[in-house]
């Protein structure tokens, strides 16, 4: 049995909203040079993609119709255009370029579609691409280190991955993102598999996963202007490239430095949100001070109330507080949840209760009572100054922060 031990304080959340947060660091370094020979259509908002093989000699600018249009770097020649590529005469339909090689790689269209070229393998069958008949949504394509699978941007900023010739898809990146408004324009992922950045129409990277390195030193972006359309990141994670609508190619410096912090809001109008975990099956379970615990899926869709216990006391800062999940959740379903209570016939205390989890996600059931009798501040406002908070340690024991 474990141990329930209390002691160690805890705060209470008083923000409203939940909000996925990413760290990276930012400082300065030397961006590197513009590739010369790429395409330049003034005035016309046509550039859609651009990749960097993975030699690092030269790539390609994808224009909106599908033609691929070559550069070289550090004094190699230009890539021969490949064959096999997709070409939509007078319709901008390409959105986004990946390059296996300097001969090979994938272009991505409006719908989702994935179209190979230069030999590369087709979409594995077990994971195929959700395409959108006619609504344009995608926006960019970047191969998993491996290059046996892909990552795809939607104009959200949402991430779609698959896998090629047989292969799973690769994994997903952590810290996920929504962008509002919905500009997405690219997505790169770092060579080491770490993390990537999120490209928006005004020019900003926004990370996804926890990169290694990250922009440094001036980027070009066009506040309140949609014109950004594709970036790529060098194979030595020393810099990269972001592409705007004309053609335009502006180097940036990948590197070292202070934190920076990046968020999207992903649930909102909550009131007086406490506590939130994550379970292995793709749901959130949270807890609102005055309204007890609910649950939606991992992206914030599908809320619903799991339980509002019959004796919840809200009084000040008292209510439904911290939660945690049993590092068994996914064989026995069981959370455990702080909250302020009050029946007839005792007193006012803060406990912490055990409940198991519906396979539905329709409710909790199953309440024990684990402790009771924390102190609620009894004198001035009631409840000023309550918390509760449990957490799993190392050593298998619950330890509870009053």
């Amino acid at each position: 049995m474990r141990r329930i031990l209390a002691g160690i304080l805890s705060i209470a959340l008083t923000t409203v909203g939940i909000a996925t947060v990413t760290v990276g660091p930012a400082g300065a370094a030397v961006s590197p040079a513009t590739p010369g020979g790429t395409p330049y259509w003034p005035g016309w908002d046509i550039a859609r993609g651009i990749a960097v093989a993975p030699d690092g000699t030269g790539g390609f600018v994808l224009d909106g119709f599908g033609g691929l249009h070559g550069f070289g770097l550090g004094g190699h020649a230009a890539p021969a255009v490949p064959t096999g590529s997709p070409y939509w005469s007078g319709q901008d339909l390409a959105r986004g370029v990946a390059l296996r090689d300097r001969t090979s790689g994938y272009v991505v269209d409006a719908f989702g579609g994935v179209h190979a070229f230069g030999g590369a393998p087709l979409v594995s069958a077990a994971t195929p691409v959700q395409y959108h008949a006619g609504v344009d949504i995608t926006r960019g394509i970047s191969l998993s280190p491996s290059r046996t699978g892909a990552y795809i941007a939607e104009r959200d900023g949402r991430i779609r991955r698959i896998g090629f010739g047989g292969a799973a898809a690769p994994a997903p990146l952590s810290f996920p993102l929504r962008l509002s408004p919905a500009l997405g324009a690219d997505v790169a992922v770092l060579a080491n598999g770490s993390g990537g950045f999120v490209l928006d129409g005004y020019g900003a990277l926004h990370h996804v996963g926890v990169p290694s390195a990250v922009p440094v030193g001036p980027q070009a972006q066009w506040n309140g202007f949609d014109i950004a359309r594709g970036v790529a990141l060098l194979p030595d994670s020393s810099g990269g490239f972001v592409l705007d609508g004309y053609g335009g190619v502006h180097g940036f410096a990948l590197g070292s430095g202070a934190p920076q912090l990046n968020f999207s809001t992903f649930m909102s109008g909550l009131v007086n949100p406490w506590d939130l975990a994550f379970t292995p099956d793709g749901w959130v379970v949270y807890t609102e001070r005055p309204n007890g615990i609910s649950a939606a899926h991992a992206d914030g869709s599908g809320r619903r109330l799991l339980n509002r216990p019959s004796d919840l006391l809200v009084a000040s800062e008292a209510g439904a507080m911290g939660l945690a999940l049993d590092p068994n959740f996914a064989s026995n379903r069981r959370i455990y949840v702080c909250f302020a209570s009050r029946a007839s016939g005792r007193t006012d205390d803060v406990r912490l209760a055990r409940f198991v989890v519906n396979a539905d996600w329709s409710a909790l059931t199953n309440r024990t009572d684990l402790m009771t009798g924390a102190p609620i501040n009894p004198v001035g406002e009631a409840g000023r100054h309550s918390g509760c908070r449990p957490r799993f340690g190392p050593d298998g024991y619950l330890w509870i922060g009053t």
